[in-house]
């Protein structure tokens, strides 16, 4: 019995082990890509509105970037009724959405914060209804804010801006997520420099929000920082903390 129990630990022994090769990676790599068909056909339908956005209306597209970086032009966007219903900025608010949305379901898949055993289209429907909702509530208290503070007008050139960085946004992060989906190549190489720019974006949406109230305006340094922090910062660290602790 001891001699049969050795023959066959000896025949089914593990093929790679006993040899010089060494493991390249320490611990297990997250692989980027999966066998499912939705987010092949969702980011080529996006790469559509892309290409449509850019064929149809190219000299608006190209004043959208330039508001990024300008505030004067940005200001000039608004003067041309550049509004969120027209038709450029509904496609580029839609890209913006499942971007973002999709590159934090791979973020969270990366690093398994929440939703482990939910199923992934469900994280990404998760993710997409959030930030969805998050944008949405931000613009109708930030409208309401805007008529008690008597200041209509500046709230909403302040939230054409969010919604100028955002449609930059969305366009800046398609190609990692592309690469997140299809490349092959390790996670972190693109989760990383997307998540930095990210925060850059949202750090120069402050600066504009400053140059906006603080420059032109003559609101007080101090007022301008606890609108931020009452409605962009505040509400985002209650929103992550009710998160990763209810799910």
């Amino acid at each position: 019995m001891h001699d049969s129990a050795t023959v066959v630990r000896a025949v089914y022994e593990p093929l790679f082990s006993g040899n010089l090769l060494k493991p390249f990676h320490p611990s297990a790599v997250f692989r980027n890509g999966h066998d499912m068909i939705w987010p092949a056909i969702l980011l080529f339908v996006v790469f559509s509105f892309i290409v449509f956005a850019r064929v149809t209306e190219p000299k608006k597209l190209t004043k959208v970037f330039t508001a990024f970086y300008s505030l004067q032009a940005s200001k000039q966007l608004q003067r041309e009724d550049y509004k969120i219903g027209k038709r450029l900025s509904v496609i580029l608010l839609i890209v913006f959405l499942v971007c973002l949305s999709f590159f934090l379901y791979s973020f969270n898949a990366y690093f398994g914060f929440i939703l482990r055993d939910t199923p992934v289209w469900k994280q990404f429907l998760f993710f997409m209804g959030l930030v969805g909702a998050s944008y949405l509530v931000k613009y109708m208290v930030s409208m309401v804010l805007g008529h008690v503070i008597n200041m209509t007008d500046l709230i909403r050139e302040y939230i054409f801006n969010v919604s100028v960085f955002s449609q930059v946004l969305g366009i800046t992060l398609f190609p990692f997520v592309i690469a997140l989906e299809f490349s092959g190549l390790r996670a972190e190489w693109f989760l990383y420099p997307g998540l930095v720019i990210f925060m850059a974006f949202y750090l120069f949406r402050f600066v504009r929000g400053f140059a906006i109230s603080g420059m032109e305006q003559g609101i007080g340094f101090f007022y301008i920082f606890l609108y931020l922090c009452a409605l962009e910062i505040l509400p985002l660290l209650v929103l992550v903390k009710f998160i990763l602790t209810h799910f």
